[in-house]
């Protein structure tokens, strides 16, 4: 179910980005589906398990997700949202990641960092010897902000939504 939610989000991202009016206010629901999740899941739940059904079945369900509306390779993929699962691990180790400030703060930031990197890796992907690497490494379209902008004004909402969602909660309880 993690994976059907994960690829309807990043669809519903994807369509909303191509909207004129709506495309710079894109957020990305597939990030804030995928951070809801991680935060949930315990330190002891992700060690204890032998399926994959802890942080690498996640990382691999919304990289598939990403995938199946990108145009992105799923290398890049999978090595974006491991920096966003290594990034929430940096944070949560002192504090609670599911207060809704730091929902904000870390939703935020990692859409910033997602943009970032799929630019870069876009860049790098259509480069070629005639282009500077100062071309490549231009900043995202101007507006490119508000998307992380709505998506961290988001967060506070969705994410207990997305939990709230049908056959997540199996995810990470006990059976």
């Amino acid at each position: 179910m993690v994976l059907v939610f994960a690829t309807w989000f990043e669809a519903v991202g994807g369509w909303l980005a191509t909207r004129d009016a709506l495309a710079p206010w894109a957020p990305d629901l597939g990030l804030l589906f995928f951070l809801a999740i991680a935060a949930r899941l315990g330190q002891k739940l992700m060690a204890r398990k032998r399926e994959t059904v802890g942080t690498f079945g996640l990382v691999v369900a919304i990289s598939w997700a990403e995938s199946a509306t990108s145009s992105l390779t799923p290398a890049p993929i999978l090595a974006g949202w491991l920096g966003v699962l290594m990034w929430q691990g940096f944070w949560r180790r002192g504090v609670d990641v599911e207060r809704p400030l730091l929902r904000i703060l870390i939703s935020g930031s990692a859409a910033l960092g997602l943009l970032g990197w799929r630019h870069l890796v876009l860049g790098l992907d259509l480069a070629d010897e005639t282009q500077a690497l100062g071309a490549v490494l231009a900043l995202p379209d101007a507006g490119a902000w508000r998307g992380a902008l709505l998506t961290a004004a988001l967060a506070p909402l969705f994410m207990p939504f997305a939990l709230a969602l049908p056959g997540v909660g199996l995810y990470w309880r006990e059976r």
